[in-house]
């Protein structure tokens, strides 16, 4: 019984999960890929994938009123919220980014004749085309999970809001530097 009480079982859970993950896409690795492919042939599919992430983070930084204009404002005091307002399409542009890269890593990996060119990276081969791949994963890791965390501070009310922190560093402000309401 000792031994049971010292087994942390979240671990053990995450090991059997993953094992039943693994196993799973073992013997449906077929229907897998064709699922991937089936996603990667959406019409228009940069397009919709930056246009939900766009109108989620411009949605956010008005609901956390970054974009705060007032008529008595100084060049430098309007060049925060200016500068909020481009910066929404940083993380479309990974996500876009990332959908691409994916795109081609895949095709180059598992592609065929009949999906067309197989070679989006023609000079790229083997481990080369390995770190497109784990590079692209970090790109579209990161900006889902800010545009997961963004959906979560604009839809929920009392979601736990991150440090806002300017572009523009303390020395180069004139007067106090805005903070966001909560």
């Amino acid at each position: 019984m000792r031994f049971l009480n010292r087994i942390d079982w979240k671990y053990v859970w995450i090991i059997l999960g993953l094992s039943f993950a693994s196993a799973l896409t073992y013997k449906f690795s077929g229907e897998i890929i064709t699922a991937i492919k089936t996603f990667f042939e959406i019409r228009d599919l940069n397009i919709i994938a930056g246009g939900i992430a766009a109108i989620i983070t411009i949605t956010h930084k008005i609901k956390k009123r970054r974009l705060k204009f007032s008529p008595s404002m100084s060049f430098t005091a309007f060049r925060i919220p200016i500068e909020d307002l481009m910066s929404f399409v940083g993380n479309p542009i990974t996500l876009v980014c990332s959908i691409s890269l994916a795109k081609g890593v895949f095709y180059q990996a598992w592609g065929d004749e009949t999906w067309g060119s197989v070679y989006y990276f023609p000079h790229f081969k083997g481990w080369e085309v390995t770190f497109i791949g784990i590079v692209t994963a970090y790109l579209f890791f990161i900006s889902l999970m800010d545009l997961l965390r963004h959906v979560k501070e604009t839809l929920l009310r009392n979601a736990v809001v991150e440090e806002h922190v300017t572009p523009i560093s303390d020395s180069d402000v004139i007067g106090e530097i805005p903070k966001p309401l909560n």
